[in-house]
């Protein structure tokens, strides 16, 4: 028998400390079926969890974002938003939570201002245009308001950089593959960077 990919299992284990051996595991809650670029999302998924959550770390919070996200994906409708929404509450729980109510001065994000991504620190306010966040987009991430044109791609930005940087050089294949599949075929939807 194969363990299904993405659905909640039920798990009888044997042994103690690290020499745990599944006994047996019943499937329990939805299957999401993936298939197409929303299973590299799915796979996208779990390598950032295995990447950078801590192997002993208390995972309900994780969990609940998990499965949320997996379901939202399922429906192939907000696939993009759930991402982006996962990477940087994921990013929360580790500790590494974004400050996007203010900038680097301390001073809030004004709407009609222009800034600076700095990983690992926040965003400064420039006076130039060219390569800067406005604000207003700022705002728009922050209140997960990802119909706002522009949002996503420069959340995938920000939060592509700040995972890259808690990664600390370790390759996200996914990123690879899904890559490569929009290269053999007319993506229907952005890519996750």
């Amino acid at each position: 028998h194969a363990m299904p990919l993405f659905q909640q299992l039920d798990l009888d284990f044997r042994g103690q400390g690290t020499g745990h051996q599944i006994r047996s595991w019943v499937a329990s809650g939805p299957l999401h079926f993936l298939r197409d670029e929303w299973l590299y999302y799915g796979l996208y998924l779990n390598e950032l969890v295995t990447r950078l959550w801590p192997k002993q770390g208390d995972s309900v919070a994780l969990f609940g974002l998990y499965s949320s996200t997996l379901t939202l994906i399922s429906q192939q409708h907000q696939e993009l938003p759930a991402i982006r929404y996962f990477e940087r509450t994921l990013l929360a729980e580790l500790g590494f939570a974004l400050e996007l109510n203010s900038c680097l001065a301390g001073k809030p994000i004004a709407a009609n201002g222009f800034y600076q991504h700095r990983v690992g620190e926040g965003f400064a306010l420039v006076t130039h245009q060219v390569g800067a966040i406005p604000g207003e987009l700022l705002i728009a991430i922050n209140q997960n308001h990802w119909h706002v044109p522009g949002t996503l791609h420069f959340a995938r930005q920000i939060f592509s950089n700040e995972l890259d940087l808690h990664l600390a050089g370790q390759t996200l294949h996914t990123r690879q593959l899904l890559k490569r599949f929009f290269q053999t075929k007319e993506p229907k939807v952005g890519v996750p960077k």
